[in-house]
């Protein structure tokens, strides 16, 4: 039996996106009550003065431990405060994602590192606080809010694409926030730098800092596609892919909101379009679709994108 043109095209002209693992974390090999920096000093630091955050059986998304990250002041926070080290890139695309997990009437807080000598300071690239149900992330002198389920773990994603200067924090999936990378949280100017991630105990200064975080993943990408004339420049990301439920879109800076996008089967029938598009990303649920191998188009005048999204 032939293949359906439109599959064969996809097949013959679609590369893969490379892709390197940085770091995958489950915690489960390590002992409770073990320190991180004491685990894995390579991939973990502290915030100067701050003490390091723990393995815990307490609760976990896969296999058995998760880190625990627990406060002792509800007003300061702290003493944990440890920070993923990033390496201080500055090229490439990457994708850092981690489960998380707040009790009920505690609060979370992580925040994005331009350094991973972090100073005194820091710099902040991105801060977002959890606490009653509300998530509260800041970048680039904006403030955006999203909800989460107490008890409940959810998926947190960071798309940092250095070589255009853009980043994106998706929850659940969902594009919370998207921010150029080159600014501080208070809209400063600053080199656009990937550093660390900064684990700190802490929630709003009102509830308690308690949460829990599982299965980290750290991936350096490069855009796949077709590599013909008249497709685009500019890079587009599309994670996770392979997908069960919808993808992720990482868009080229400058795009318009009225590009045409379409997800095709291998007929080239319609079959899905975004259900929600920032400036710099979008969301497109693929979930009720049939397994199988789509292709997703974005047509902006006379610039076009072609990517192969599998759908599980």
């Amino acid at each position: 039996m032939k293949q359906p043109v439109l599959l064969s095209f996809l097949l013959v002209a679609l590369s893969a996106s490379a892709q390197t693992t940085l770091l995958e974390e489950s915690f489960d090999t390590y002992a409770e009550g073990s320190g991180m920096v004491d685990n894995d000093p390579a991939n973990w630091g502290l915030w100067p003065g701050g003490d390091d955050q723990v393995v815990s059986t307490a609760f976990a998304q896969s296999g058995t431990n998760s880190m625990a990250c627990i406060s002792n002041s509800a007003p300061n926070g702290g003493p944990g405060d440890l920070l993923l080290l990033l390496g201080d890139r500055t090229t490439g695309v990457y994708d850092l994602g981690w489960s998380m997990m707040i009790p009920a009437d505690k609060g979370g807080y992580f925040n994005l590192q331009h350094a991973e000598a972090v100073g005194t300071a820091g710099s902040f690239g991105l801060e977002v606080v959890f606490a009653g149900g509300t998530i509260t992330a800041t970048a680039a002198d904006n403030e955006q809010t999203g909800t989460y389920v107490a008890g409940e773990w959810m998926d947190i994603l960071l798309n940092v694409d250095l070589d255009n200067s853009g980043a994106v924090l998706f929850v659940n999936g969902a594009p919370l926030t998207t921010w150029p990378f080159e600014l501080a949280t208070d809209g400063t100017d600053v080199t656009p730098q990937l550093g660390a991630i900064d684990f700190y105990s802490y929630g709003d200064g009102t509830a308690i800092g308690e949460y829990y975080v599982d299965d980290v993943n750290y991936v350096q990408t490069s855009a796949g596609g077709i590599g013909m004339g008249e497709l685009a420049e500019g890079a587009l990301r599309v994670f996770p892919n392979p997908t069960d439920q919808a993808v992720s879109v990482m868009l080229p800076q400058g795009i318009s909101q009225q590009a045409d996008v379409r997800v095709l089967d291998v007929a080239g029938n319609v079959v899905a379009r975004p259900s929600i598009w920032t400036a710099r990303a979008m969301r497109i649920d693929l979930s009720a679709l049939a397994a199988g191998v789509y292709l997703l188009r974005i047509a902006d005048g006379e610039n076009q994108w072609i990517e192969r999204v599998v759908k599980r």
